[in-house]
């Protein structure tokens, strides 16, 4: 008759648990952690500084163009063909201005 050995015998879920606390202990150091958040504000930062970028070219464009609108409405006006009247697109963008504080351009 051959002996029996003794086996070991695992319950599933402790063994899960067992196995990731060690991984937890080895990879979720404070360093580690400490280093993920560091790239995460890093990588941050040049997200929000490239649409800054881009909002300010936008904000430019918006400038030039509202400054083209101007001086096409002042030559218009100038010329007679187009009296300013209420309905006028330069009415329009002073009201919004007055009213809501904010340039509608």
């Amino acid at each position: 008759m051959s002996s029996i050995k003794p086996t070991i015998i695992f319950d599933v879920s402790s063994l899960i648990r067992w196995i990731f606390f060690l991984c937890y202990s080895h990879i979720l150091t404070d360093e580690n952690l400490t280093e993920l958040v560091k790239l995460s504000n890093e990588e941050l930062d040049g997200s929000i500084k490239h649409y800054k970028e881009r909002i300010d070219v936008t904000d430019s464009e918006i400038e030039h163009w509202q400054g083209r609108l101007e001086r096409l409405l002042c030559t218009e006006e100038v010329r007679g063909s187009n009296p300013p009247s209420s309905t006028s697109p330069r009415s329009f963008f002073s009201l919004k201005t007055h009213t809501t504080g904010v340039s509608p351009l």
